[in-house]
């Protein structure tokens, strides 16, 4: 799969991705979005419980799930990120 940089709000993954604020569109896509990076990486139990949550659906699933931590300002918050969902 080709990965992209995400340059406006106007991509159709950013698009895709607001529409899930919804619940028709949560419910007609099967996804859903978490939110708040910040806040949980502030507190790691608490993104280790949504990854491991995320983790739990995945394996009863045939969905092919990513894990996207958007607003990342800082590059260590992206590295700690990327090291819990690899765990």
């Amino acid at each position: 799969m080709r990965r992209s940089t995400i340059e406006s709000l106007s991509n159709p993954l950013v698009k895709r991705m607001r529409l899930l604020r919804e619940k028709r569109h949560r419910r007609a896509e099967g996804l859903f979005l978490a939110e708040g990076l910040r806040i949980a990486t502030e507190r790691p139990e608490l993104l280790d419980h949504q990854l491991d949550a995320i983790a739990a659906a995945a394996g009863q699933s045939s969905a092919d799930v990513w894990v996207m931590a958007p607003m990342v300002a800082v590059v260590s918050e992206a590295a700690d990120v990327a090291a819990r969902i690899r765990q």
